[in-house]
């Protein structure tokens, strides 16, 4: 190859190379990047607890010559939307007649929902009467469990019904076995 050849070779390389990055340089052509995106399967995933709550459940019942109510404060949390695991403490008082008694304790409560019905599974340890009227009043601790099913109505507040599997409860409470809720999540 002899030079001639060399140097014609050379500026057509030239020539090409710089007409390539004129191109690239023109400022009336819009220049188009594509913006690549990698799937974050960790930012993506909803998280297991999805949120915690605080609520309220209440029942009252004003039967003939009694009053009947219970509170029970709660916390718990949120399990995607499906399960509502909570604990908390609870307080009644019955009042009958002459004679008023009271029941005090602890609780775990596990819910499991569909739509706008859910199962309820309650385990309470609880302080209250063990004798029956017509006995003196005698107070103890006893376990018990709750199961039951609810309603939904909206985002802050349910129905529940229910049965307590043990006779202690029918004890202190004017129902008997039978559990009935109205509860508020805040």
């Amino acid at each position: 190859m002899n030079l001639k050849q060399y140097y014609t070779l050379s500026m057509c390389i030239c020539s090409i190379s710089l007409f390539g990055q004129y191109e690239g340089l023109d400022s009336t052509r819009k220049q188009v990047y594509e913006k690549q995106s990698f799937k974050d399967s960790f930012a993506e995933k909803t998280p297991i607890i999805t949120n915690n709550f605080i609520g309220l459940d209440v029942m009252l019942s004003p039967i003939s010559n009694s009053l009947f109510i219970e509170a029970n404060p709660f916390v718990g949390i949120n399990i995607k939307d499906r399960i509502y695991l909570a604990g908390g403490a609870f307080a009644s008082i019955w009042s009958y007649y002459e004679n008023a008694y009271f029941t005090t304790g602890i609780n775990v409560t596990g819910r499991l929902v569909f739509n706008q019905i859910f199962l309820h599974t309650e385990y309470r340890f609880q302080y209250g009467q063990i004798s029956n009227a017509f006995q003196t009043k005698e107070y103890g601790t006893y376990g018990l469990p709750i199961f039951g099913i609810g309603y939904l109505k909206d985002e802050s507040s349910y129905v529940l019904i229910g049965v307590a599997l043990s006779d202690k409860f029918a004890i202190s409470s004017p129902l008997g076995k039978f559990v009935y809720r109205i509860g508020f999540y805040f």
